[in-house]
């Protein structure tokens, strides 16, 4: 089993461009209505990104869009200083500047077009003396 995410949103063309321009994310299928990206180190991981009030989509709780809270996504970095300069230096706001925490994770947060946080992170041993 894997896991993908899709985004409900009028912002359709806005947050395609956010992931391809920033992260890298390659388009894999678009319709006037739907785009599917898949991440540029898997084609596994999909995004979906649809707009509202779709009439072929049977599931009502697929017809409204994102509300603006209780979602986040996480993209793993091989090297989260050189994405933190990159994405700084290319004027997207920061909403947690670069962190370590205890718990082994160096991070720092976005925001992408539909509000959504988007948690770039780098993992780290901790607790580990040599």
């Amino acid at each position: 089993m894997r896991l993908q995410t899709g985004i409900i949103t009028q912002k359709l063309e806005e947050t395609s461009r956010f992931f391809v321009e920033h992260f890298g994310f390659r388009e894999k299928f678009a319709s006037e209505w739907f785009i599917l990206l898949h991440a540029p180190a898997s084609e596994a991981n999909e995004l979906a990104i649809m707009l509202p009030d779709q009439p072929q989509v049977r599931l009502a709780g697929f017809q409204k869009p994102y509300r603006g809270s209780g979602v986040w996504l996480i993209l793993e970095s091989d090297s989260v200083t050189a994405d933190y300069d990159r994405l700084r230096g290319a004027g997207l706001p920061i909403e947690l500047p670069l962190t370590e925490e205890e718990w082994g994770d160096t991070h720092f947060v976005v925001r992408d077009p539909n509000g959504i946080l988007v948690d770039i992170v780098q993992r780290r041993e901790v607790g580990h003396e040599a």
